[in-house]
């Protein structure tokens, strides 16, 4: 006997579903000992069948020792799904996982039964939250409690293996003693059946993806900790290679390789395409957060125009003139032989104007026209020193 008892991974929130669903569980148990004219209409029975059955049989168990298993099995796996998927999900995934048994267990028994034999029991439902919750934390260790004759202790293994084990098991039993014609006191297919719906909706939130995120990042972090820094920053870079726009990823990157002086060239890339991605997905604040960071250690020089231009139209928008200045200024003196420069000198000279500085905007319009006399900014540079002087006489 193998009975799993926790995980090592920690809840975020009070999973609220699953401790109501285990009330219920709990006060349907006692009702329905207590009553068996209940019991037999609540639980799929194929001889007084009704419509509700498919749902309400997942609430009704055969004793204790069935209750119990299964409550415990909820607990463990199901707050940690419900904490994973949200509520909602998480209870369209525990039906449709009771669905999905009733009618394996239902096509198990016309193939080879003589007749349907009915069933109760949340197993189904369980197993479907056992397959979804190995599929997303596959390497997240399950504490388990095993009873084998005079044997008896606790073991720890990753969840993938022991889903796989449950499955391959469930299916076995089910195939064989099928084939043999006999009727086990547990509906294996039933399992089979529940566990289905678990890869069904791992596909379908894209939590393999989420998966694989973890656990590169845990890969990261352990090359990291053991000081090897360069290989660190090559292994994000590999995976940059399936999400290159992920702007967290370039600054893990560029973080790696800034640990040593050798590989400080290989981050500025990074950086530039961390400030551009969260500027492009709305994410001002952690541009304006890692560049004033960056400026402590290196010059605007190193950075891509382009990129300064947006710091610089980012901090204009969020009112902060001072910095955007600084950005227009840098842009222009330390980029002056590219097109952002031209840009970004304009931009400076008009929030200069704007700010009440005329002279020195008036400067910045003449070095445009001298700088740049055959970019667009040199004809807008003229016409708003021709605003300037009419504005002075007027």
């Amino acid at each position: 006997m193998l009975i799993p008892y926790s995980t090592e991974r920690e809840l975020q929130r009070l999973p609220l579903a699953t401790i109501i669903l285990i009330g219920i569980n709990l006060v349907l148990a006692v009702l329905t000992w207590s009553d068996f004219e209940l019991f037999t209409t609540l639980m799929f029975n194929p001889a007084r069948p009704g419509w509700w059955q498919p749902v309400t049989h997942t609430f009704t168990h055969l004793g204790p020792l069935h209750l119990i298993g299964n409550m415990v099995f909820l607990w463990v796996f199901g707050s940690h799904v419900e904490d994973t998927i949200g509520v909602w999900r998480f209870l369209l995934l525990y039906f449709s996982a009771g669905l999905s048994a009733w009618v394996l267990q239902i096509a198990s028994d016309l193939l080879f039964l003589d007749g349907l034999r009915g069933g109760a029991g949340a197993s189904g439902c369980i197993m479907g939250l056992v397959a979804l919750f190995a599929i997303r934390f596959r390497r997240v260790k399950i504490n388990l409690f095993y009873w084998w004759w005079f044997y008896v202790g606790t073991w720890q293994v990753a969840a993938i293996w022991m889903a796989l084990a449950y499955f391959v098991m469930d299916l076995g039993l089910g195939i064989g003693l099928g084939s043999a014609g006999l009727a086990s006191g547990v509906a294996h297919f039933a399992h089979v059946g529940g566990f289905i719906a678990g890869p069904v909706w791992s596909y379908a939130l894209h939590l393999p993806a989420a998966a694989h995120t973890d656990e590169a990042s845990e890969e990261f972090a352990r090359l990291a900790a053991s000081g090897v820094y360069e290989m660190a920053g090559a292994a994000v870079e590999q995976e940059l290679v399936a999400r290159p726009n992920d702007p967290d990823l370039h600054r893990r990157a560029a973080s790696y390789f800034e640990m040593k002086a050798h590989t400080r060239p290989r981050a500025i890339p990074h950086w530039n395409k961390a400030l551009h991605l969260w500027l492009r997905q709305g994410r001002e604040n952690d541009a304006f957060r890692c560049w004033d960071r960056l400026m402590y250690d290196h010059r605007p020089a190193l950075f891509d125009p382009e990129t300064m231009c947006d710091l610089a139209v980012a901090r204009e928008n969020a009112g902060q003139l001072q910095q955007a200045a600084e950005f227009n200024q840098a842009s222009a003196c330390d980029h002056a032989d590219t097109r952002p420069a031209a840009i970004a000198a304009l931009r400076l000279a008009n929030l200069l104007s704007r700010t009440g500085y005329t002279e020195l905007a008036r400067e910045w319009y003449h070095r445009i026209i001298q700088r740049w006399p055959d970019q667009l900014e040199c004809l807008e540079a003229t016409n708003q020193l021709r605003r300037l002087n009419r504005s002075q006489r007027a």
